[in-house]
């Protein structure tokens, strides 16, 4: 517990004299008394006024270069009543911290007498201190002694920093959010509250620069452009200077926009540690555009086209061409209801990054649906990864289409026979695939045609249903024909199997289930032979001294004696040990066998 004294001031509770415990007292006795008194001193002073007052107002700058003078023009008001005598002082104290750190500074003679109510000067030198943050505390001396302590007169107080190199950036305009390579003109309000100037020519001016960071990858980008000063700007002199910013091609809510100092050739004013002027800021994309579509003839299913196509950027940001996140032309096909039929079409890349209101031709490729019919094609901008511009409010480009005809599937194969096989091994095959139908075979999009194969035992039971892929190099026309390297596995279990060769188009149909017979071949299956490793090397030849690092062809006989042939992948090595068995080199060079069948040497 507390047991504070009484205290004078406003009744707040009971009063008992003699007793403690937070009680107050009225003041109607102690200093509403005074009140009277101390109202008639006010009032004397107002109008007799101060025998010694004075104000000073010193012409000091914001800032200065450490160690260096500055000559400072004091002007001195007299606002007593006595005139203040020639020969006066006019002088400093500089506190650091509140603490004194310089007690007597230089001093500037006040040359004439000062009337009441007449203004002198002074010119004081100034001695910057190192660098730091001080109070300068300036008043009048006589004898040595301070006015403040000799007449109660008032100090004059005025903050100073001693610095280098330094920037205070008091305002600027830059935006919260920003588009896509959106250029914005801004303009800052800063002052120069270091010791040098800033030169705006020469070697090495100071400019303006800019930078963009990523907030979530820290990456740094800094702005192609400067702006130039108008002239120096001196110590405590304050400029507004604007510069054409660019925002990232690459959207993201967590940037920071620096604008910062540079003196060229040598420094940012950050790397110095002063701090750059930093907004927060998102950069988003701006999905707006138009479409001037091409006419376009009657299509073939699945055939391949060239539709000319013109995009507008009616936005105000840039749509990139490349990077992580690139703006590509794509469409999306619809029946005559209005019912997507097939949403992912083919991309057209745009040649280089399409800034506002610019304009570029593209030769949009687009594949026909996989069947006859009137439909709708849609031209729509996607920015991949993010978002397709339709689904921003951006109307699509739109055509009618007409796709010819009833779509008939028809193949024709000519494949090499192979009839004979080992268990789970695997094999090309050369085959020749005609398009016997009405529609062309489309090698890559979104429904591909594609060469596999079924494996059916000798009762036409499916032993492998989905066989290995193999890819069209091109599309295949109708009446085409296209050889390709069909990719076989065998079964894995020995015995006699159907091997049926059907083509599929992927997502659509296999061509066998639209009525298009397979190619079947009758295929004998052996077990895998067990690799045998058996092997002897006559190396009588070798020669019992040999240089240092140096390659040296010797003679050796080398017989396969297993019971299987050696292919082209069966190579003679050597390692090399010391005399105690250590290995000093296992993997030797390598000399071909050229395959070498069981027995031979």
């Amino acid at each position: 517990t507390s047991n504070p004294p009484n205290i004078q001031g406003h009744r707040d509770a009971n009063y008992i004299v003699g007793q403690t415990g937070g009680q107050t007292e009225c003041p109607g006795g102690a200093l509403y008394a005074q009140l009277p008194n101390i109202r008639a001193m006010a009032q004397s002073a107002v109008q007799n006024g101060y025998t010694n007052l004075v104000a000073l107002e010193p012409n000091l700058p914001k800032a200065g270069l450490p160690g260096s003078v500055v000559q400072v023009q004091t002007p001195v008001l007299n606002r007593g009543v006595t005139p203040i005598p020639a020969g006066t002082l006019v002088s400093y104290t500089i506190l650091l911290n509140g603490a004194p750190y310089v007690n007597q500074g230089g001093q500037g003679v006040i040359a004439a007498s000062i009337p009441p109510g007449a203004i002198g000067t002074a010119t004081v030198p100034f001695t910057v201190p190192v660098i730091g943050n001080y109070m300068v505390r300036w008043d009048l001396q006589s004898g040595g002694a301070w006015w403040n302590a000799l007449y109660n007169n008032p100090y004059r107080d005025m903050s100073f920093r001693s610095a280098d190199w330094s920037a205070d950036w008091m305002s600027d305009t830059v935006p919260k959010t920003w588009f896509s390579g959106q250029t914005i003109r801004v303009s800052v309000t800063v002052t120069n509250d270091g010791g040098r100037p800033w030169p705006a020519a020469g070697v090495n001016p100071v400019v303006l620069g800019y930078r963009w960071i990523d907030d979530a990858s820290g990456a740094v980008t800094v702005g192609p452009n400067f702006t130039t000063l108008a002239s120096d700007v001196q110590p405590g002199q304050t400029v507004t200077l604007g510069i054409a910013v660019t925002a990232p091609m690459t959207a993201s809510a967590s940037y920071t926009m620096e604008l910062d100092l540079y003196k060229q050739n040598e420094f940012w004013f950050k790397d110095k540690g002063i701090p750059a002027d930093p907004t927060p800021t998102g950069v988003g994309p701006d999905y707006r555009a138009t479409y001037q579509v091409g006419g376009i003839a009657q299509l073939q299913i699945g055939q391949t086209i060239a539709v000319p196509v013109t995009v507008t950027n009616t936005g105000q940001g840039a749509f990139p061409a490349a990077g992580p996140t690139p703006v590509d032309l794509g469409y999306h096909w619809y029946d005559q209801i209005g019912k997507p039929v097939l949403w992912e079409g083919l991309r057209t890349k745009l040649p280089a990054d399409l800034q506002p209101s610019q304009v570029v031709a593209l030769q949009a490729q687009v594949q026909s649906p996989p069947n006859g019919g009137s439909y709708q094609l849609r031209f729509d901008l996607v920015q991949e990864g993010v978002a397709w511009f339709s689904s921003k409010g951006t109307a699509t480009g739109n055509v009618v289409a007409t796709v010819c005809c009833v779509k008939t599937f028809g193949a024709q194969y000519q494949p090499q026979i192979a009839t004979l096989g080992v268990s789970g091994a695997g094999t090309s095959v050369p085959i020749s695939l005609t398009n016997t139908g009405n529609f062309t075979w489309p090698a890559a999009g979104p429904t591909p045609v594609h060469l596999g194969y079924h494996w059916t035992d000798q009762a036409g039971k499916v032993v492998v249903w989905d066989g290995t892929r193999s890819n069209l190099a091109a599309d295949v026309a109708p009446g085409a024909t296209q050889t390709l390297q069909a990719q076989l596995v065998f079964p894995a279990a020995p015995g006699i199997y159907v091997l049926k060769w059907d083509l599929v188009q992927e997502g659509v149909a296999w061509f066998s289930g639209q009525n298009v017979p397979t190619f079947d071949q009758i295929v004998t299956v052996n077990p895998s032979a067990i690799q045998s490793y058996a092997a002897s090397v006559d190396a009588s030849g070798i020669p019992t001294a040999m240089a240092t690092r140096m390659t040296t062809t010797v003679a050796l006989r080398v017989t396969n004696s297993s019971a299987a042939a050696w292919g082209s992948n069966v190579n003679l090595s050597y390692h090399w040990l010391d005399g105690a068995g250590s290995v000093v080199t296992w993997d030797g060079l390598r000399t071909s066998l050229n395959g070498l069948g069981a027995g031979q040497t």
